[in-house]
C-alpha cells in the first residue's frame, strides 16, 4: 500500500498548504513582535480595502440593474436627477427628482408628473450618497451641503458595468490580486495563485456537479470570440 505524501503535491513545494520557515530573532520571538504586529496591521489594512472595494463593486452592479429598468421604462432618459429629499426618519438613501434626455429637457418631474416605475426602482436600489470627491462615474455631484447636494446618475456610465471600466485581462489581475490576499498567499506568483484559484474551482465544479472541463472549454470559447470583437484585454502588469 502507498502511503500519500502531501509534500510532493504541488501546492506544498510552491508555497501553498507549507509550513513556512521562522527564523528566530536574537532574544527569541518576543524580538519579532513589533513586525509581527506591522504585518497583522498591513492584513488588516487589506482586508479593509477588500470589503470597501465589494461594497464599490455591489453598488456598481445595483447601478447598472438600475440603469437597465430605467432604459426599458423611459428608452429617451440619459440621466436622472436624485437627491436626499425623504419624509422617512432615519433614511439616508437617494431618491428620484427627475428625469432627463441626452439635451437635458425634462421628462418629467415627480412633484409635477410622477412616474412611479422609475421612482419605484429607485427607492428599491437603495444608493447611498456617495463621498464626495470620490463618486462613482455614473455619479456627479452638484450644490452645498448648507443648500443641499444634488447628483446626476448618467444612465450610460451606470450601464458600462464597474467605476473605471477595467477591460477583461484587468479583471483577471483583480481577482488574482483578491484570491492572494484572501487565503494569505501574498508570497505565490500571478501565474501560481491563478493555478490554485482554478484548482478551488475545480473542486467547486465537482461538488455542484459541473462538468469542469467543459466550463473551461466553453470560457477559452468566449475568450477567443472576445478577442475576435476587438475587445481592449487590459494593461500588462
Amino acid at each position: 500500500m502507498t502511503t500519500y505524501d502531501d509534500s510532493q503535491h504541488p501546492r506544498a513545494t510552491d508555497g501553498k498548504f507549507a509550513t513556512k520557515e521562522v527564523t528566530e530573532a536574537s532574544g527569541g520571538l518576543t524580538a519579532l513582535a513589533p513586525e509581527s504586529w506591522r504585518s497583522e496591521s498591513d492584513r488588516v489594512g487589506e482586508l479593509g480595502h477588500l470589503i470597501s472595494r465589494a461594497d464599490r463593486r455591489r453598488e456598481g452592479i445595483v447601478a447598472r440593474d438600475l440603469a437597465a429598468q430605467v432604459r426599458a421604462d423611459v428608452p429617451e432618459a440619459a440621466y436622472l436627477t436624485l437627491d436626499e429629499n425623504c419624509d422617512q426618519p432615519e433614511c439616508y438613501t437617494l431618491h428620484l427628482a427627475s428625469v432627463h434626455d441626452s439635451q437635458g429637457n425634462t421628462l418629467y418631474d415627480v412633484n409635477e408628473n410622477p412616474r412611479y416605475t422609475v421612482e419605484d426602482a429607485v427607492a428599491g436600489a437603495g444608493l447611498s450618497e456617495p463621498d464626495h470627491g470620490s463618486e462613482p462615474d455614473y455619479i456627479t455631484t452638484s450644490g452645498t451641503r448648507r443648500e443641499g447636494y444634488s447628483y446626476r446618475f448618467d444612465l450610460d456610465a451606470a450601464l458600462k458595468g464597474r467605476q473605471g471600466g477595467l477591460a477583461t485581462a484587468d479583471r483577471g489581475q483583480s481577482v488574482i490580486n483578491d484570491y492572494r490576499v484572501m487565503h494569505d498567499d501574498m508570497d505565490l506568483s500571478d501565474e501560481t495563485a491563478a493555478r490554485d484559484m482554478v484548482t478551488d474551482l475545480y473542486h467547486w465544479a465537482q461538488r455542484s456537479g459541473v462538468d469542469f472541463d467543459d466550463l473551461v472549454s466553453r470560457a477559452a470559447e468566449v475568450g477567443r470570440d472576445e478577442s475576435a470583437l476587438g475587445m481592449v484585454a487590459g494593461s500588462k502588469s
